[in-house]
């Protein structure tokens, strides 16, 4: 398959694959936007059926705008089909806040979104093969906010001194996991303990101790880590020169 950076609209989609333990192989896409203040005012007024509440914090709302805009053109670019602003609303999540989704449209299909900053990320894939995806900036002041939910045993597994990028890419590592199982962080934290991680070229791959069919590969692109959730039979297939360069459209 045909891997390249595409530009629709407003966004940045890049396309890759999982195959299967079985050889079943599953296409998934990125979607990137950055939600300026200019894009941000004109999705407002564009997107009334989201209802976004004045009281709702502005990252919250970027995240919001960035997902409808993801959720038309990650569809559009896949069914060739224009996806009509009145199919795009909201709809509860685990998590408490609102999400996107595509109403009345086939069920194929599903999301995993994060946001950062003004960058909102989306992870599209057949529902038959879903993920969950995360991004966070890897900040000294994040470190303390992370080790509320990274343990002394699981900084650990990654040795020597325990870094932004490492904070980081363990507590993106249960943010992505969250997502696929779609649980958030409703459950017990111990639900997303991890009990092994291996290096990659890229970055980690990370297992859980109760999550046994999942895994979360994180990537590292300074400053901030990417993780993606799958399933543990599947392997990653992604070219990582094109990879690189569409994560270089993420800074600070």
């Amino acid at each position: 398959m045909k891997e390249d950076i595409v530009f629709v609209k407003n966004s940045l989609l890049f396309p890759f694959s999982f195959r299967m333990s079985n050889g079943n192989e599953y296409e998934a896409k990125l979607g990137l936007i950055y939600v300026d203040e200019s894009l941000f005012k004109m999705l407002k007024l564009k997107a009334k059926k989201l209802n976004l509440r004045e009281t709702m914090v502005e990252a919250r709302q970027k995240e919001i705008l960035g997902s409808y805009v993801l959720i038309k053109d990650l569809l559009k670019d896949s069914s060739r089909q224009d996806i009509p602003d009145e199919k795009i609303a909201t709809e509860e999540s685990p998590w408490g806040f609102k999400e996107v989704f595509a109403e009345g449209l086939s069920n194929d299909w599903c999301f995993s979104f994060s946001h950062k900053k003004s960058y909102v990320l989306a992870v599209f894939s057949k529902r038959t093969f879903p993920l969950g995806i995360d991004l966070e900036f890897a900040e000294e002041s994040k470190i303390q906010a992370f080790k509320r939910y990274v343990s002394d045993e699981e900084a650990s597994l990654l040795g020597g001194i325990f870094s932004p990028e490492k904070a980081a890419a363990l507590f993106s590592a249960k943010e992505a996991a969250s997502k696929i199982t779609r649980l958030g962080f409703s459950v017990a934290k111990s639900i997303y303990d991890i009990v092994s991680v291996e290096k990659t070229e890229l970055g980690y791959t990370i297992y859980f101790k109760q999550l046994h069919s999942i895994k979360v590969e994180t990537f590292f692109q300074k400053p901030f880590v990417l993780s993606l959730a799958s399933m543990k039979d599947s392997s990653l297939k992604i070219d990582e020169v094109r990879f690189a360069s569409f994560l270089e459209n993420i800074v600070l």
